[in-house]
């Protein structure tokens, strides 16, 4: 029997939104934690649904760096056989 292999596997995805109280030049006064510390993985025939609060776009990361288009992200992604 051979080993299975995820057909999705997303390791440590994070996504912070700074918060600035005046000018977008100044260092940020805190972060937002969006996304933090998140893994998962799909096989063959599974479907993920993420859920959670709205407001800050966490679901909408963690599924555009699935998509590849994950720029500004921390985290590892790995679609295996391609």
């Amino acid at each position: 029997m051979t080993e299975k292999q995820p057909l999705l596997e997303v390791s440590h995805l994070k996504k912070y939104f700074p918060i600035r109280s005046s000018s977008i030049f100044k260092k940020p006064d805190a972060w937002v934690k969006a996304v933090d510390d998140v893994s998962f993985y799909v096989d063959s025939g599974e479907t993920l649904g993420i859920v959670g609060e709205s407001g800050w776009g966490g679901k909408d990361y963690a599924g555009q760096y699935d998509l590849g288009s994950g720029k500004g992200h921390r985290g590892q992604g790995r679609l295996p056989g391609r």
